[in-house]
C-alpha cells in the first residue's frame, strides 16, 4: 500500500538511466523524478519528460485498471500513436522507429498541452 508520493521535475547534474524506456537520461536534460514511500520503504523511479507524459496518459485514460505494467502501457501507447501511421506497413512491421521517442508518434496520442515538451525532451534524448 502506497503512503506517499513526490514528483518533482530535475535537471540532470550526472547520467541516468529511464526507468520506462532504458534509455540514458544525460545531463543537462530535464527529467521527472518520483518518490514512493510504501510498507517496504521508499523507492525512487526517474523518467524522461516523453515517457512520463506517456505514463500519465495512461494511467488518466478512463479505461486504466490500477495494474501499472511498463510492457503494457508501450504496448497500448504504440497501439494509439502508431495506428494510420504510414511507416508502420501492412503487418505493423516497416517502421523501425520506436514509438516512444518518435515525435509524429507523440502528435498523434499525447494532449496537446505537453506536445511541446515531449517533442523537445524526444529530440534532446536523440542528441545525446
Amino acid at each position: 500500500m502506497m503512503e506517499f508520493n513526490c514528483s518533482f521535475q530535475r535537471r540532470a547534474r550526472k547520467n541516468y538511466v529511464c526507468d520506462f524506456c532504458g534509455e540514458a537520461i544525460i545531463p543537462g536534460n530535464e527529467y521527472i523524478k518520483i518518490t514512493t514511500k510504501t510498507s517496504e520503504g521508499f523507492s525512487r523511479d526517474l523518467y524522461h519528460i516523453h515517457c512520463d507524459a506517456i505514463i500519465n496518459d495512461y494511467i488518466t485514460d478512463s479505461a486504466y485498471d490500477g495494474y501499472f505494467d511498463t510492457e503494457e502501457i508501450k504496448e497500448q501507447y504504440m497501439k494509439k500513436a502508431c495506428s494510420g501511421c504510414i511507416r508502420r506497413g501492412e503487418y505493423d512491421d516497416g517502421c523501425k522507429i520506436d514509438p516512444v521517442s518518435c515525435p509524429e508518434a507523440a502528435k498523434r496520442a499525447l494532449h496537446p498541452t505537453v506536445l511541446s515538451a515531449v517533442i523537445q525532451s524526444i529530440d534532446n534524448a536523440k542528441r545525446g
